[in-house]
């Protein structure tokens, strides 16, 4: 279900070592004083602008590529 999935993927994001509070990756802006959107791809890092999103993509590429690994290998364990 949802639930079990949402748990799931935080699990994984704790164990990849991405974020887990929502600032911004590049710049550090927090989610309490700015708008912080989700990188679209894992939806496990956070950015407050397109700007900090590119910049910060090639840091976030290879640990954005393990994440999607990692999480499709929990899904198909599960199915």
């Amino acid at each position: 279900d949802g639930q079990s999935l949402r748990r799931k993927y935080k699990d994984v994001r704790v164990q990849s070592g991405l974020q887990t509070r929502k600032a911004c990756a590049q710049c550090g802006k927090s989610s309490e004083t700015d708008k912080i959107r989700q990188c679209s791809r894992c939806h496990a890092t956070y950015y407050c602008s397109s700007a900090c999103s590119k910049q910060h993509w090639p840091v976030h590429k290879r640990e954005c590529k393990e994440f999607m690994a990692a999480l499709a290998t929990i899904r198909d364990r599960d199915d």
